[in-house]
C-alpha cells in the first residue's frame, strides 16, 4: 500500500515524520535542514475550502462523526480516492 501510495504523490504523515526527523538528525543533512526551513508550510485546515485543501502539503483532518459526516469530508475523501485508485 505504502509503494502505491507514494507512486501516485502521497505519504502517510506518521511514516514521513518519522523519515524526516531521521533525515535531519544526521549531521551531513544540516545544510538540507536549513533550506527547508526556508520553504512554505503549505498546510489545510478543517474548514478551508477545497481549492486550499487542494494546493497543501498536510491537511489537517478529525475522524469525529460530526465532521467525517459532513460534505467538507466528503469531498475531501472523494478526491483522494480519484488520486490514489
Amino acid at each position: 500500500m505504502l509503494e502505491h501510495l507514494e507512486r501516485k504523490g502521497f505519504a502517510p504523515y506518521f511514516w514521513l515524520f518519522y523519515l524526516f526527523n531521521e533525515v535531519v538528525s544526521c549531521d551531513d543533512q544540516a545544510e538540507t535542514w536549513q533550506q527547508i526551513q526556508l520553504l512554505s508550510n503549505n498546510y489545510a485546515e478543517l474548514d478551508d475550502d477545497f481549492s486550499q485543501y487542494r494546493n497543501a502539503f498536510i491537511a489537517k483532518q478529525t475522524y469525529r462523526d460530526k465532521y467525517v459526516q459532513g460534505e467538507r469530508y466528503q469531498e475531501r475523501i472523494t478526491f483522494l480516492k480519484q488520486e490514489i485508485l
